[in-house]
This record gives structure tokens, C-alpha cells and sequence, in this order.
């Protein structure tokens, strides 16, 4: 287990597991229709974060999915 730095759309620090996926975060955080960056890579959410090297007070940025949103 470790901590892990989000910042974007919620400004909080999140203990994980290496094994668990970047979507357990969200869903915790609830928090949907988001992309999420590490080290300038948007990151699939289905992955973990062993998978992308993400490790002790590492930052992960979450930004709105502006593709989302409705246009009128």
C-alpha cells in the first residue's frame, strides 16, 4: 500500500494498492466522465497502477472529459 497525490478536479491523497485499477480511485472518489494523466499519458482506467509505475507520493492529474459534455 501507498499514497497517491490527485490533484485536477479533486485535491486529495488516496492510499492504494499497486494492484488496484485507476477506476477503483474514481469510483471512491466518485468521480465519472474524467480523463486521467500521469507524467503527460492519459491513462486507461480499467489498468493499475503497478502497470504504469505509479508509486509512492506520485501525482495523478484528473481533468474534465470535455467530450462529455453537452453542446448546444
Amino acid at each position: 500500500m501507498f499514497h497517491v497525490k490527485v490533484s485536477g478536479l479533486v485535491e486529495t491523497t488516496v492510499l492504494v494498492s499497486p494492484y488496484d485499477s485507476i477506476q477503483n480511485v474514481l469510483s471512491t472518489l466518485e468521480i465519472s466522465n474524467c480523463h486521467v494523466l500521469f507524467k503527460g499519458s492519459v491513462l486507461t482506467t480499467a489498468l493499475s497502477f503497478s502497470f504504469y509505475n505509479i508509486g509512492e507520493n506520485d501525482t495523478i492529474y484528473i481533468v474534465d472529459n470535455i467530450k462529455s459534455r453537452n453542446r448546444y
